[in-house]
């Protein structure tokens, strides 16, 4: 199911863990010197995994960062579903 599709019947302790998915994706890849432009709900993908992960499935608007502008602190860079 899309990340959307997942939130409109998840409790509220799988929401969470959903949410923090989301976020340490976009955090991954942008520890890896990537903008998802088009990051929203109907665009991941939740994968089937423990603990949760998200799949970016609309690649179209994922661009390089610019010099500079990669996440500050972000050292952990694992295995980045897209």
């Amino acid at each position: 199911p899309t990340l959307q599709e997942a939130l409109a019947t998840a409790s509220r302790a799988t929401g969470v863990r959903l949410a923090e998915a989301a976020a340490d994706l976009v955090v991954r890849l942008r520890a890896a010197g990537l903008v998802a432009r088009d990051c929203k709900p109907p665009n991941l993908v939740a994968a089937s995994t423990s603990p949760a992960r998200l799949v970016l499935v609309d690649l179209d608007d994922l661009r390089r960062a610019r010099a500079g502008r990669a996440a500050a602190g972000a050292t952990k860079l694992s295995l980045i579903h897209i």
